[in-house]
């Protein structure tokens, strides 16, 4: 979990420096410069309290400069959730900006919900209240081949969902997809240098096969309202091309369904469209995009929305084979060609291990060497995920 979740921290940050050209302009319709020295710091928080008895969680960070690599994670806050009957749920931080909840809750339907929060330096951020909208089921989730509207081939990935009370309406969506990467030019023999002598001895680890999980960084919303029913039927939720190497052998997805209230919705619909926005720098900028969460000093800007949704999971799996029966193309990030350059290259591409071994040359042309190589990530399957086996995975 830890882990997870600090990596969806990490990459959430990219949609919140679109705040930041809020920030600094409003109604600019000159072309923009990034230049912050005019930089004001916020407060940025990530919180979204679902139904699920679990620990909730909270992510606190802080803007970052255009020039500036990562976010700096709000540390040493004191952080709750206060319910309309006056229970106080505690959170403590548990890495630096992350924050649990100290006991697994979930959200009860018609009770309302409120987040507190006090930074280090005594300032407070309290939100508007919040509270559970609906309920809906995850009916499907399922993959289809299909052509985009760019007329390429690929799958696309739906969900059908459907509430009989009428009640939900809004729903954002996100997933984590995982997927099997197979090393198309493994051989089980590796380079190995001790005491500045070269030998080739089997390989002790899985280089050959790796998984990799990737959480989502888009905004996905659909809503039926003014709809007769509150059923969503073949949402699309992703298109992958069909010659992305994730999904040559096996792929998987997990859904995660919100509903999520109609003035959520509108938030992340204007979120939405900021972030897909053509042209940042050019295009007129929208002034600030506030949430339901204030300072106690009115002049401070906060970014986030403090969320209370119901969600639900559903994963599948399939193989590129089950949708593209005739395709016998395994793609690759790499094309994986061989080279066979001589010993003085070889031999430090291969301690280095930019370059795995893949045979011998054994008639080695003029300027060739007798070692054939590849590159690391052809013949190493690590260099792209991971060699452990998911718990979930499933053949």
């Amino acid at each position: 979990m830890p882990a997870r979740s600090y990596r969806k921290y990490r990459r959430k940050k990219g949609v919140y420096l679109l705040f930041i050209l809020s920030l600094l302009h409003s109604g600019c319709v000159e072309e923009f410069q990034p230049d912050t020295e005019f930089f004001e710091s916020a407060l940025v928080i990530e919180s979204v309290v679902t139904d699920e008895v679990k620990p909730q969680e909270i992510v606190l960070s802080r803007t970052f400069r255009f020039e500036e690599n990562n976010p700096q994670p709000e540390q040493n806050a004191k952080v709750s959730i206060i319910d309309n009957d006056e229970i106080e749920y505690a959170f403590t931080e548990v890495e630096p900006g992350r924050y649990l909840s100290t006991d697994a809750f979930g959200a009860i339907p018609e009770k309302e919900y409120r987040l507190n929060i006090e930074t280090d330096d005594g300032t407070r951020y309290n939100s508007d209240a919040s509270k559970l909208t609906g309920a809906a089921d995850i009916q499907e989730v399922y993959a289809v081949a299909a052509t985009n509207l760019n007329n390429v081939e690929g799958v696309s990935l739906r969900i059908d969902t459907f509430d009989p009370t009428g009640n939900s309406r809004y729903y954002r969506f996100d997933y984590e997809e995982s997927y099997k990467i197979i090393a198309p030019k493994w051989v089980n023999v590796d380079a190995v240098f001790e005491n500045g002598a070269l030998s080739f001895q089997p390989k002790t680890r899985e280089q050959q096969t790796c998984y990799n999980t990737v959480l989502s960084n888009t905004i996905n919303l659909a809503s039926t309202n003014g709809r007769v029913e509150d059923r969503l039927t073949g949402f699309p939720l992703r298109f992958i091309e069909k010659d992305n190497y994730i999904i040559a052998h096996r792929y998987s997805i997990l859904v995660h369904q919100y509903v999520i209230s109609p003035e959520a919705f509108s938030y992340y619909t204007y979120l939405a469209d900021l972030s897909t926005s053509g042209s940042l720098f050019s295009e007129s900028q929208p002034g600030f995009l506030a949430g339901n969460i204030f300072s106690d000093n009115g002049s401070e800007k906060v970014l986030g929305y403090f969320e209370v949704s119901s969600s639900t999971s559903k994963r599948i799996f399939f193989n590129h084979r089950d949708l593209f029966p005739d395709d016998f193309s395994l793609s690759y990030p790499n094309s994986c060609e061989v080279a066979k350059p001589e010993s003085l290259v070889a031999i430090p591409l291969l301690e280095s291990g930019d370059a795995k071994f893949f045979g011998y040359n054994v008639e080695p042309g003029q300027y060739e060497g007798p070692y054939v190589l590849v590159s690391r990530v052809c013949g190493d399957c690590r260099v792209l995920g991971d060699n452990v086996v998911p718990d979930f995975w499933e053949e």
